[in-house]
């Protein structure tokens, strides 16, 4: 799965409310691709740890000029109070040399969410793990990697059956 740095907008990426990126590259995404949203991709010095986010699926990729970009999709790129020329000024004009006028690819996605499953038998079938003893609630994963560690870890101590399903 490619990753994707979002270092200015993580609070916003961590509460789900940012949907939408606008980068200068990224010309091979398309509709349906995933994608593992981190903390910070590159730069990072020697041994500080990749922190993986949470995992999307692209819903809309496509070439614009960076001026077509609306006061809601300035919302949706995890700013809401900030106003597209703010925008555009703070992040393509000051920090990357970029006009008004350049193209970039905007591209949204939707949240993945990951559970694991059980296979008993006797319970009749497949059964979402859950969070705890205490509690009904399935215990959900924002990325496939944390669900496949809980994976490797319920198989290592357990005879059950085991798969990861999104939902």
């Amino acid at each position: 799965m490619r990753l994707m740095s979002v270092a200015f907008t993580e609070d916003a990426v961590r509460s789900r409310t940012k949907t939408v990126t606008r980068r200068k590259g990224w010309t091979f995404a398309k509709p349906g691709d995933r994608v593992t949203l981190c903390r910070k991709v590159m730069g990072r010095k020697k041994g500080e740890p990749l922190e993986r986010l949470v995992d999307v699926e692209l819903v809309d990729v496509r070439r614009e000029p960076l001026g077509a970009i609306t006061k809601d999709d300035v919302a949706r790129e995890g700013f809401p109070g900030m106003g597209p020329v703010e925008f555009i000024d703070k992040f393509f004009v000051q920090a990357q040399r970029m006009t008004a006028f350049d193209e970039v690819t905007r591209v949204e996605w939707r949240y993945l969410t990951y559970y694991v499953e059980m296979y008993d038998a006797t319970w009749g079938g497949w059964h979402k793990v859950r969070a705890s003893d205490l509690t009904d609630e399935p215990a959900t994963f924002a990325t496939l990697a944390e669900a496949e560690a809980v994976l490797a870890d319920l198989r290592a101590r357990s005879a059950y059956e085991y798969r990861i399903k999104e939902g």
